[in-house]
């Protein structure tokens, strides 16, 4: 046929006669299709005629299709040489895809929608692997493992302390999940939670840009404050918003190699270095008053919320300079007496101006 070199067409007709009858067929045309279908669309369709592939193959690698005819276990064999295996039908089969000489490719398994029962990476071949736009109920490794996981919906409770994982997408795990290698989450629902302790190991979990949210409302969670084990969650795409040196989501700026010649963070702009007395600048009141001699003064260089959750006790004659500002907190500083110091009591409350009760010398 014209363009279709590969299809041949005509018409066909049939006369049966038996002693004295006759019976003539009508004319009806037959095409044959002699393509020999030497590659495939990731689809399983012939990339020449558009016929499907049979219905024992599992994937189409590289235009080819393979089809393992109840070894589907043995795929690794193939799998090795990395690439992509594009999935064109469901497997109820644990798939073995290593224990080959390391290679160091790439690998990705596109499941085009479809379900793997499992898939074991033995010694793992490979340089990383990708698992996207499917259903696997497990993975395992038993070597050192590169794994991405892509929009992928998953069973899989815990993953190896061999795996070194990037979760990101539309993926849903389905079970509480236990990371126990180093994990970088860029998206994700998990359905009962992840097994992780509050604040630094949660946060550890996340990929920069990345927080925590309700599964339900998609409200960020603290999570240095919010249990995520037993509740539904998801990562979502986030911005850190630092007040004081604390995020909504949980995350706490150290200002680790951060602060500027101003003494404020460059990272949270918070007023890191907030204290000044005898020329040198202090982290918290505490420090400044530490290094205070009697009859200096301590000044606050800008506005801060002070935090302590024990009063500050003061045994020194010193002067304290609010230098205009007035700090936000319910912070109690206390002078204590003895026969050679100072008798006071300053109470510093939140909006409200400071206030001094004297017995003695003033603190101002």
């Amino acid at each position: 046929m014209e363009g279709r070199n590969w299809e041949y067409s005509g018409q066909v007709y049939c006369k049966l006669s038996y002693n004295n009858y006759t019976v003539d067929t009508k004319t009806v045309t037959v095409t044959i299709n002699t393509c020999t279908h030497e590659k495939y669309t990731r689809e399983g369709k012939c990339q020449q005629c558009g016929e499907p592939c049979r219905a024992e193959v599992l994937f189409i690698r590289n235009g080819f299709p393979y089809a393992f005819e109840g070894n589907e276990a043995g795929a690794g064999g193939i799998l090795v040489s990395g690439g992509t295996a594009y999935f064109v039908r469901d497997t109820n089969a644990t798939l073995k895809a290593g224990n080959g000489d390391t290679a160091n490719m790439d690998l990705t398994l596109d499941l085009q929608g479809h379900k793997v029962k499992a898939l074991d990476l033995q010694n793992f071949p490979y340089n990383s692997v990708t698992i996207k736009n499917g259903t696997i109920n497990d993975i395992a490794t038993s070597a050192p493992a590169v794994l991405i996981l892509d929009s992928v919906t998953t069973s899989a409770g815990t993953l190896d302390k061999l795996f070194t994982l990037t979760v990101k997408g539309d993926c849903v795990f389905k079970s509480q999940v236990n990371f126990l290698g180093k994990t970088q989450l860029q998206g994700g629902t998990f359905q009962r939670g992840i097994n992780a302790a509050l604040g630094e190991e949660a946060l550890a979990l996340l990929a920069d840009g990345y927080a925590f949210a309700d599964a339900g409302s998609d409200e960020i969670l603290n999570v240095s404050h919010v249990d995520i084990s037993n509740r539904a969650v998801k990562v979502v795409e986030h911005t850190d918003q630092y007040h004081n040196g604390k995020c909504a989501c949980g995350r706490v700026c150290d200002h680790a190699g951060k602060v500027d010649s101003a003494g404020y963070c460059t990272r949270c702009q918070m007023l890191v270095e907030a204290f000044e007395t005898g020329g040198k600048r202090y982290t918290s009141l505490e420090n400044a008053l530490a290094a205070a001699q009697d009859g200096d003064t301590v000044t606050l260089r800008g506005s801060l919320d002070i935090e302590n959750a024990e009063p500050i006790e003061i045994s020194k004659n010193i002067v304290l300079n609010l230098n205009g500002h007035t700090p936000v907190s319910y912070t109690h500083l206390r002078a204590h007496e003895t026969d050679s110091y100072l008798v006071c009591r300053l109470l510093l409350e939140k909006k409200k101006n400071l206030r001094a009760h004297e017995k003695g010398r003033n603190i101002v």
